[in-house]
């Protein structure tokens, strides 16, 4: 018979089944049926004992309603008698070898304990998480609350309902930075609690058990449904040792949110200094979706439809109606107010080609400082005879740093013209995206030879090769002194995106010749 008991480091698999442990439950979980969701198909747990090591151990279905009520989370137990088995699964949450599966005879006695802490982590550093490749590993983090996204409902694939989700942006110690997706209950938790008024300190978080995902070849956190947990500026030792730590370090520290959606800061996943680069020759080439960052020149705006009537409720473009000044939305499915938004294209180039680019109404009054209100406004006063107001010249012979969204219509057809998700000219962050990849573009003792009327024309031949294919596409510049643009379909635009006509014929690709 065994008196004394194990250290979880000592348990291996094998015949052996009479294993007696001395731990504390530090995460207990129910898991629900796959197919019949209203009933749990088993009882997930995490053990530690007083090395500070973990096990996983499960109960399974047919012994719930013997086990359930005898084992709380955060309570210490002598358990005694089960399987020893490898340790698998869609997650896990320990790095030991094996796991633990109750059996009918498995004894439970709850016991008292000082040599095991009621709380216990193993945090992670922010380098690990972004070096990890097992997306199946579960772990602890801590970090303090730097930038947040608004709270989203969004369509998931095979679900009847929205998911609601909350992206945040959390800083170490060491000002490193990991993008982490709050999913449901932790993502409404968390907005709750940003939107107060009252914090007077640094909002620090701990995420317990939580998967890592990676995205575009960048590492980001996410809660796993059921296991996770998420403390919020808890009342631990932890946390109060963070925050001194924090105090030490920075002293003008400031406890100031940045809004990931804001003109002057990126998520992890709009950060042009987080997504991979390309150059336009590389775009044209791409062979699979993706959203990539170029560093590019305008040399021109294409056509004189710089602005489009826009459903007041959802963004999409929208048709006059019976009514004046009320239009019908296709999408809201009623007649609205419309109002204008902006959906420039331009003709952008770099050392390697060109393309034409479509910024819409958010990145564009970011990038002109007004709206397309404020600019048919002026347009309507001076009676400007332009294709459009003087102030988007003011875009001409910028550089540019772009997120660019590759869509399959780009990769399938070649088609050169793309959306843009995110853009800035702030010459810090282009600096730092150049020294990042080390490119001289337009260096003074390297200038290329090219003016806006040459690029124009070199991007109108690519463009009539393709729309020579579909007669559909049509000229619609007025203007002489204007190269002719074609006109994209915007009866489904918003900010997220155009719809662009496709052809089959490869983009002859522009040589840029120099001095």
């Amino acid at each position: 018979m065994v008196t004394s008991t194990s250290f979880i480091r000592e348990i291996v698999s094998g015949k052996k089944t009479d294993w007696k442990i001395l731990v504390r439950v530090i995460r207990m979980w129910f898991v629900p049926d796959k197919w019949n969701p209203k009933e749990n198909a088993g009882i997930e747990m995490v053990f530690i004992d007083e090395e500070g090591v973990r096990i996983h151990a499960s109960i399974k279905k047919m012994l719930i309603r013997r086990y359930k009520e005898l084992i709380k989370e955060g309570s210490s137990y002598i358990f005694q008698n089960f399987f020893v088995v490898d340790s698998n699964g869609g997650f896990r949450a320990t790095t030991h070898k094996f796991k633990l599966n109750f059996m009918g005879i498995t004894k439970v006695i709850e016991t008292s304990t000082d040599k095991i802490p009621s709380t216990h982590f193993q945090f992670a550093t922010f380098d690990s998480i972004k070096q990890n490749e097992d997306e199946s590993l579960l772990f602890d983090i801590i970090g303090h609350v730097v930038e947040k996204d608004p709270i989203k409902e969004i369509n998931i694939k095979d679900k009847d309902k929205k998911s609601k989700l909350l992206e945040i942006v959390l800083q170490d110690l060491e000002k490193n930075t990991v993008r982490c997706t709050l999913w449901e209950a932790f993502a409404e938790r968390m907005d709750a609690y940003l939107l107060k008024d009252d914090h007077n300190g640094p909002i620090v978080v701990i995420l317990q058990f939580f998967r890592t995902k990676t995205y575009l070849g960048k590492t980001g956190l996410s809660n796993a449904l059921n296991v996770s947990n998420l403390l919020i500026n808890p009342d631990l030792k932890e946390v109060l040792d963070y925050k001194d730590k924090l105090d030490a370090s920075e002293e003008s520290y400031v406890p100031s949110i940045s809004q990931l959606s804001s003109q002057s800061s990126f998520s992890q996943t709009s950060d042009p200094l987080q997504t991979d680069r390309m150059t336009i020759d590389e775009c044209i080439e791409a062979n699979q979706e993706c959203v990539v960052s170029v560093l590019a020149k305008v040399m021109d705006i294409e056509g004189d439809n710089w602005w489009y009537h826009a459903c007041s409720k959802c963004s999409r473009k929208v048709e006059p109606s019976l009514s004046l000044k009320r239009y019908f939305c296709g999408r809201c499915k009623k007649t609205l107010p419309a109002v204008p938004r902006f959906r420039i294209q331009m003709s952008v180039i770099d050392d390697t080609g060109s393309a034409s680019f479509v910024i819409f109404d958010r990145i564009a009054t970011q990038l002109i400082g007004k709206s397309a209100s404020d600019l048919l406004d002026t347009s309507n006063k001076d009676n400007q005879n332009s294709d459009y107001p003087s102030d988007i010249d003011g875009l001409i012979n910028v550089e540019i740093l772009f997120q660019v969204s590759i869509s399959d219509r780009n990769v399938e057809t070649k088609w050169p013209v793309y959306t843009v998700k995110t853009a800035t000219n702030d010459e810090g962050v282009i600096q730092q995206f150049r020294t990042r990849y080390s490119i001289k573009l337009f260096d003074e003792e390297d200038e290329i030879a090219v003016s806006p009327g040459n690029v124009s024309q070199q991007v109108d031949d690519n463009l009539k090769d393709l729309t020579a294919l579909d007669d559909q596409v049509t000229p619609t510049s007025k203007s002489p002194k204007k190269r002719e643009c074609v006109d994209v379909d915007i009866c489904d635009l918003s900010d997220d995106g155009a719809t662009q006509r496709s052809s089959n014929k490869i983009l002859k690709k522009i040589k840029i010749e120099k001095d």
